[in-house]
């Protein structure tokens, strides 16, 4: 006999929502182990500066998601159409991430964009 399984009902075009959120919070919590595993070993990052690359990320992360749950608006709830949502809505959000985060880090990516430069131009 067939053994019916407790719990809730789902959609398969929701399935992809409750997929999204769980390998978020998996990464978030890959992300805070690593970081204090790292620290532990090598005490490489001070509390402060966690806590500034901690808020840093959330703003990144708040501003990615909102532009990913724009894209993902722009097509129909179909499974023809989640396809695309998925990978325009993943690209954008990392693209947004990866812009505010640089914003951020303004200084530190220009000299290191000074840096690579300068040596390109010595080695021509």
């Amino acid at each position: 006999s067939r053994r019916r399984t407790q719990g809730v009902n789902h959609a398969p075009h929701e399935l992809v929502h409750d997929l999204a959120i769980g390998y978020g919070a998996a990464q978030i919590v890959a992300a805070v182990l690593l970081t204090h595993r790292v620290h532990t070993l090598t005490g490489s990052m001070a509390l402060a500066c966690i806590g500034r690359v901690l808020l840093e990320s959330l703003v990144a992360g708040l501003a990615a998601f909102g532009v990913m749950l724009a894209v993902v608006h722009l097509f129909e709830p179909t499974r023809l159409d989640a396809v695309p949502a998925v990978l325009l809505g993943g690209m954008a959000g990392v693209v947004i991430f990866a812009v505010v985060l640089g914003g951020f880090q303004r200084q530190a990516v220009l000299d290191r964009w000074h840096r690579m430069r300068a040596v390109s131009d010595s080695a021509t």
